[in-house]
């Protein structure tokens, strides 16, 4: 039985490029993100913002 904090697991590796400024490299990312970026959202809010899909 899983726990309380509970890790999300892929069965494939995605990456989203990020510029040293914080800007993301693409302009679209169809891959789900981890919900568990909102907490940094200072850190990838530009990354959050074009992201379609959170699980």
């Amino acid at each position: 039985m899983p726990g309380a904090s509970m890790t999300p697991r892929f069965d494939s590796n995605n990456v989203v490029l990020i510029e040293d400024n914080g800007n993301p490299v693409g302009t679209r990312i169809k891959t789900p993100i981890p919900t568990s970026l909102r907490r940094h959202d200072g850190e990838f809010s530009k990354v959050l913002a074009i992201a379609q899909n959170f699980v």
